[in-house]
């Protein structure tokens, strides 16, 4: 009964702004702690298969249609309140025509301007501009914005906490940037839409939820190219699938831990593996940018309490260490190490962590990777020829079944 009150509450909560600029004057100022409706049209299908598979985070670098908007506005997800701008963004694509859109209920604190250094989105013809860096599209164009929306004779912008936000849903292009950090249950609804063409608009959209969405295709992995290789939005529906954790989650030591060890990653806790990914830079392959924070937070702590955060056992000590400690030959190391990288490869999409991984083995047993296969050969050859007896067996106990009907 509690956890149906608190939906409703919420539900209340939300405020559904109407787009139209004629009816939007009435509205009340935008607070940040206020949580609207949005909605997100995808390019591309794939996109939103992954966003409902695995959420999403504003806060990473975005994959921009057009190249000069990765310098403009590099994160964050384009929203508005109205659904009809949402299609114009979309792009029917496959046989069957797909366009989606996502609708969203987000807090305003969580939304930005998009910003731009000759004022507007550079159009075609234009010589594209660009900022000098972050400090520099803040000051001159997110503040600058601001200064403008302050001056406008419009309560609902003015009297906004962010006039410039404000000023932007109701601008000549409808939109804002989302930079907060969605989880797969925050998504509630789904607008689909088939056209039966590549290319041609879906003349309606059916609003669903998200498992519906999923089920309407047979594999959410993205399609290969025409080379059967796997294309770029399959390898980032790849590194997706490997992160630890979702974006809208906190960072735990205790979780990364039970994670670690129930899919054996070959490492004795969260500490030991976050050194390594931290000493080869892969904290962005594992973690969204919520978690890169805190763990980031966390290790200037612990660097500070005597540099607890500690990388592998192998760390600092070279191939010819490892051989010189066990009196073997450096081509032996250099054998098993890349024995181990190839093996390690199917724990890990991480050449480099791979190499960690199996150089923290070779430092306490140099033939490790030997031994391994060894007693993987050793359990199959013991397999068949359990399988040998088991069917000899099998063979005796029919032949005697049938001589016992023979003679009955």
């Amino acid at each position: 009964m509690k956890s149906v009150k608190k939906k409703e509450k919420m539900i209340n909560e939300i405020r559904v702004i109407n787009p139209d600029n004629n009816l939007i004057v009435n509205e009340k100022p935008l607070r940040d702690s206020d949580i609207i409706r949005v909605y997100h049209g995808f390019n591309n299908y794939e996109d939103a298969i992954m966003a409902v598979k695995f959420g999403f985070s504003g806060k990473e670098k975005a994959k921009r249609v057009y190249s000069y908007e990765s310098n403009n506005n590099p994160y964050g997800l384009f929203v508005t309140l109205d659904f009809e701008t949402a299609k114009k963004f979309t792009h029917p694509r496959s046989k069957k025509g797909i366009s989606v859109i996502l609708e969203l209920s987000v807090k305003v604190s969580d939304l930005e301007a998009p910003v731009w250094p000759g004022g507007s989105y550079t159009v075609q013809g234009q010589m594209a501009q660009f900022w000098k860096d972050e400090n520099d599209r803040y000051k001159q164009g997110t503040l600058k914005a601001r200064e403008e929306a302050k001056n406008s004779d419009i309560d609902f912008i003015t009297n906004s906490e962010r006039p410039e936000v404000a000023a932007t849903l109701m601008g000549s292009e409808k939109q804002a940037l989302f930079i907060g950090d969605i989880n797969p249950n925050m998504i509630k609804s789904v607008f689909y839409g088939e056209s039966g063409k590549h290319g041609i608009n879906p003349s309606s959209f059916e609003r669903m939820i998200p498992k519906k969405f999923l089920n309407k295709f047979e594999s959410h992995e993205p399609e290969r190219d025409y080379n059967n290789t796997i294309s770029n939005k399959g390898m980032e529906y790849s590194r997706k699938k490997h992160k630890f954790f979702n974006p809208n989650d906190e960072f735990s030591m205790d979780k990364l831990d039970r994670i670690i060890k129930d899919k054996n990653y070959g490492y004795d806790s969260a500490e030991e593996l976050l050194g390594i990914l931290i000493k080869h830079n892969e904290l962005g392959n594992y973690f969204y940018p919520k978690q890169i924070k805190q763990i980031k937070q966390i290790n200037s702590i612990e660097l500070m309490n005597e540099n607890k955060l500690r990388g592998g056992k192998a760390d600092k000590i070279s191939k010819k260490d490892i051989a010189n400690k066990f009196g073997v030959t450096v081509a032996k190391i250099n054998k098993e190490l890349d024995m181990g990288v190839e093996i390690e490869l199917e724990h890990t999409k991480s050449r480099n962590l791979a190499k960690e991984i199996a150089m923290d083995h070779l430092v306490e047993i140099p033939d490790y990777y030997t031994r391994l296969k060894k007693m993987e050969k050793e359990g199959e050859r013991k397999w068949k020829k359990r399988e040998k007896k088991l069917d000899e067996s099998i063979k005796h106990y029919i032949r005697d079944l049938v001589k016992l009907n023979l003679n009955s």
